[in-house]
């Protein structure tokens, strides 16, 4: 499982109660040390300290919880802290008369180069699972194509029936992700290029899109007789058909600098392990799309049969771990390996046959699918550690 480099080794301005779980992050220990103080010196019956006692705590958990999202997480915490600290030594000494010291100005902890490095990479990770999940263009740019041949003829008669088969939304969530990224300070060679070409892509076509699903749903087309539809055909085709193209540009960049990462990292996890075996057979999959992508000669597919094997080698070492784990693993890690079932027998396809456009889509669909249970299944771990 990729390790996400949290700030633990940073060393605290405060130290944590003794013995408990340090956060990492010197606002919440001092939140907690205030707070753990009030319990300590509250007065009234001792069932009113223990009371406190157990909000502390709560508090520590729900950071440590947060903590564990690595430098995100981490740098929320640290604005949080402080208006914690705030509301809730108010809260508590209007009622209990304690010793709960006031917040203090502690600077947030600090990132390093690599940190900054690792945290745009993350976010522009965040844009590429939201065009994964919800932004498939080629599909859009088909369906758009398919329901704008049926428009009526121009000057046609327009019955009450007539509809304008517009299923493109808007592109305001990956606008915010990308954007998000673009804006952080450090440096991702190749990545931040192609993350900022499909931005540009997108921060024009997304206007045009909100108009004309505007003109579907208020039904202006029928007004018009579908002339604006007409007229921003040409647009529409051409946007939908660069953002097709910069977003596999994107993928294949950020994708290059994640195996190179990936593959550094599989060395350094346990042997056997189900992280180890996920990260293996997520590079396996990787090699099959990219060996699927390379522009070989017609009927060539020696290549392509030899990284589905290997797929298929790393896939049984994943399946035969999970069905010997006990207790039994998170339903999503099993999904990803009957996900890369699917693959292996789609690149199967492909290496008898030759590249089938469907069966070369239905390939991606089942990598796209293990990419969002890869990932939860991975959250399911770090809840699990």
């Amino acid at each position: 499982m990729p390790r996400l480099p949290l700030l633990a080794t940073i060393l605290l301005a405060l130290p944590a109660t003794a013995g408990a779980q340090p956060i990492g992050v010197p606002a919440c220990e001092a939140f907690l040390q205030a707070y753990a103080q009030c319990a300590a010196t509250a007065k009234g019956p001792e069932i009113m300290r223990s009371s406190i006692a157990q909000g502390v705590d709560g508090m520590r958990s729900s950071y440590l919880e947060e903590a564990k999202r690595g430098n995100a997480g981490l740098r929320r915490l640290a604005a949080r802290c402080p208006m914690e600290h705030d509301l809730v030594r108010t809260s508590i000494t209007k009622n209990i008369q304690c010793d709960f010291p006031a917040a203090v100005a502690v600077a947030a902890p600090a990132l390093d180069k690599e940190e900054l490095v690792t945290e745009k990479v993350n976010a522009w990770v965040e844009a590429q699972n939201f065009i994964v999940q919800w932004e498939k263009f080629g599909q859009q740019l088909a369906d758009y194509q398919e329901g704008y041949v049926r428009l009526p003829k121009p000057g046609a008669k327009l019955g009450a029936d007539a509809t304008y088969r517009f299923s493109v939304g808007d592109y305001d969530g990956l606008v915010e992700r990308l954007r998000k990224a673009a804006a952080m300070p450090a440096g991702v060679p190749g990545v931040d290029e192609a993350g900022a070409r499909l931005l540009a892509v997108l921060e024009t076509l997304n206007p045009i899109t909100k108009r004309l699903k505007r003109y579907r749903e208020t039904r202006e087309f029928q007004e018009d007789g579908y002339a604006m539809a007409r007229e921003q055909h040409p647009t529409i085709v051409r946007g939908l058909q660069d953002a097709s193209k910069a977003a596999i540009l994107f993928a294949t960049a950020l994708s290059e600098r994640e195996v190179v990462r990936d593959e550094r990292l599989v060395a350094t996890l346990p042997d056997g392990s189900v992280p180890k075996l996920l990260l293996q057979t997520s590079l396996a999959a990787r090699r099959v799309l990219r060996e699927h992508d390379a522009p070989e000669p017609k009927g060539d597919t020696k290549a392509l049969a030899a990284t589905v094997a290997a797929l298929q080698a790393s896939n049984t070492a994943l399946h035969d771990k999970l069905d010997a784990a006990q207790p039994k693993p998170d339903s999503n890690c099993v999904s990803v390996a009957e996900d890369m079932d699917t693959m292996v027998g789609k690149g199967r396809e492909l290496a008898r046959g030759g590249r089938r456009t469907d069966t070369g889509n239905e390939l991606i669909r089942a990598y796209n699918k293990a990419v969002d249970h890869m990932s939860s299944c991975r959250r399911a771990l770090v809840r699990a550690d």
